[in-house]
């Protein structure tokens, strides 16, 4: 990858990119065993899940992926609210999934806001701290939490390159 191509992936979503997103989510909706919702308000809602495995790494455990979102029409311009939950079935990661949260608006061939958030669900609690480490182990442990919680909390802004990865995302999905 050259640096121009990673200079355009960290820009913010373009509105090529949200027309793509969108014409990918209206795609989810051709497929079999997807739920559809139709709002009067000119509102569609769709949920599609998929049991996946990794075919390369057969000892990896089934992975239930589901993708549900929101697409309105609001006054001369669209919304997009999608979820993208990968849920392991592992024993020991029993009804805990990684969600991807992704907001876009678009209005007169702009957008207009983009952010995602990253969450793990349900959230577990901080580990108790390690007395046995030294002040500065502690210190560096409690700003290492800190990036990480900024790292994976909503609001996070959304890159071109963010696009790119839940348009993969959707691909791997459809049948």
């Amino acid at each position: 990858m050259n640096l121009a191509t990673r200079q355009a992936e960290q820009q913010p979503p373009s509105y090529d990119d949200f027309e793509i997103l969108k014409e990918c989510f209206l795609e989810v909706l051709h497929e079999p065993d997807v739920q559809v919702r139709q709002f009067r308000d000119s509102g569609l809602w769709f949920k599609l899940e998929r049991l996946m495995a990794d075919c390369d790494l057969w000892s990896w455990p089934l992975t239930s992926v589901c993708v549900t979102g929101l697409i309105k029409t609001i006054g001369g311009g669209n919304v997009m609210a999608v979820r993208y939950r990968e849920l392991t079935h592992h024993d020991d990661t029993v009804n805990s999934s990684v969600n991807h949260d992704y907001i876009l608006a678009a209005s007169d061939g702009e957008v207009t806001r983009s952010v995602q958030s990253i969450r793990g669900c349900p959230d577990l609690p901080s580990p108790k701290p390690d007395l046995s480490l030294g002040l500065d182990e502690m210190r560096q442990a409690a700003e290492g939490a800190k990036i990480l919680e900024n790292s994976l909390g909503g609001g996070l802004i959304l890159t071109a390159g963010d696009c790119g990865v839940l348009f993969d995302r959707l691909a791997t999905i459809v049948s």
